[in-house]
């Protein structure tokens, strides 16, 4: 049980080492635009304490993170994941918007060679996202299934609490002497 106390430790002392550090290194950096040669002189070592700590919190963060949300955690993945596709794969058509500026003057774009790209683009298989039809609905209907079997169980409890409240009702009026 050591480990936990441990655990608590470690997170409590990076959490306040973070905004120690923060806080110190933002006063010295503002210091130092002002003019200040004691700000200037100690900012190295500050911002050093600042990028000593921070990879520690951003970890003890992220576990928390995934260990509370883990829902959240693969969405925020996911995300990055978008993200740098987007970032870092060009878009289909670059190439022919590209052919049309290599000139010092811009030349015309050729719609057919943007509209080809986005044709070819279209029309790569990209795996799990862009399934049969077929598969597509039958998974549907299994999950409206699933939700239709759901919604039953709910119905049924529903009915089960009403008449344990009826029930429940009519005692209280006969221990009261109403009935």
């Amino acid at each position: 049980m050591d480990w936990v106390w441990w655990a608590f430790d470690e997170l409590i002392g990076t959490v306040l080492g973070m905004i120690i550090a923060t806080v110190a290194s933002l006063l010295t950096g503002l210091s130092c635009l002002v003019g200040s040669e004691a700000g200037c002189r100690n900012f190295p070592g500050y911002f050093d304490g600042l990028t000593t700590v921070a990879p520690k919190f951003i970890g003890l963060a992220a576990v928390c993170f995934v260990l509370l949300r883990p829902r959240a955690s693969i969405r925020a993945v996911q995300g990055a994941i978008a993200w740098l596709h987007y970032f870092f794969v060009p878009h289909p058509a670059e190439s022919a918007i590209n052919a049309g500026r290599r000139f010092r003057t811009p030349q015309k774009i050729d719609p057919k060679a943007v509209v080809d790209a986005m044709r070819q683009d279209a029309s790569f298989d990209r795996g799990a996202q862009h399934l049969p039809p077929a598969y597509q609905s039958e998974s549907k209907r299994k999950r409206a299934e699933k939700l239709r079997e759901a919604a039953e169980a709910d119905r049924k409890l529903l009915e089960k609490l009403t008449e344990r409240e009826w029930a429940r009702r009519i005692w209280e009026k006969a221990k009261r002497g109403e009935l």
